[in-house]
């Protein structure tokens, strides 16, 4: 089953992708927990991929979290990206040395 954006959800996606398109370069994303934050963040990687395939991207998403979080978010990222318009990019779960 394809996972598919709300329409509040992809409202929100587009108006990520206008704040990156208008010159940002930052975004802190914020929503409630079951709000679909993955789904979300990964349709803006990948919506912004699409439209700029002229250029090199490196998302960095970092959370201070030791849990299973990290590696539980590559893994949805990677069930999603099958139903992603753009799907020519990898990701890596690094571990932080430290730990």
């Amino acid at each position: 089953m394809p996972m598919m954006l709300t329409n509040l959800q992809l409202e929100k996606v587009n108006q990520i992708f206008r704040h990156y398109a208008e010159g940002a370069r930052k975004v802190d994303f914020k929503a409630p927990t079951g709000s679909g934050k993955t789904l979300m963040a990964i349709n803006v990687l990948a919506k912004m991929m699409n439209e700029y395939q002229d250029r090199k991207f490196v998302f960095i998403i970092a959370t201070l979290s030791s849990s299973k979080l990290p590696e539980a978010f590559e893994n949805k990222i990677n069930e999603y990206k099958p139903d992603l318009d753009f799907t020519d990019f990898e990701v890596e779960h690094i571990v932080s040395p430290s730990s």
